[in-house]
């Protein structure tokens, strides 16, 4: 029984430690802009250091996730007040077709030329996340 104590302790200190390790990352690099390596959906390629150096929100989204429309429908209202900031798209879908589908049917292209794919899936090492990442994620840059 004292064992499983032991080893119940070191998995608890373990696991705050990656958690405030996680955290950290996310705080010390999220306060400039990534320098990114993506295409978009023309198939250019778009560098982080390659953005307006203003603010600049990204949404990391899914064709198929039902959040990802709703949070989608509220961006494009925000978008409507706030023309000073860039809002950013970025996908690791393959299917070139269901992304612009996608974009088209919920009219991403009217808010934004940045519809970027990650095709190396390197969007949580690229932007700090760490070990978990929920879609959609949405992170803001005041630059």
């Amino acid at each position: 029984m004292k064992n499983y104590k032991s080893i119940f302790k070191v998995l608890l200190f373990a696991i705050s430690f990656l958690i405030i390790y996680q955290k950290a990352l996310l705080y010390f690099s999220g306060s400039k802009i990534p320098d990114f390596l993506y295409a978009d959906i023309k198939n250019k390629i778009v560098k982080g250091s390659n953005l307006p150096k203003s603010r600049t929100l990204f949404i990391f989204f899914s064709t198929n996730c039902n959040y990802c429309s709703v949070a989608i429908n509220e961006i494009k209202k925000l978008a409507t007040n706030r023309k000073d900031i860039n809002y950013v798209f970025i996908t690791e879908e393959k299917d070139l077709t269901s992304i612009k589908t996608y974009v088209n049917d919920n009219k991403i292209d009217e808010i934004t030329s940045y519809i970027l794919i990650d095709y190396d899936k390197d969007f949580q090492k690229d932007f700090g996340l760490g070990f978990s990442l929920t879609i959609p994620t949405i992170l803001y840059y005041n630059q």
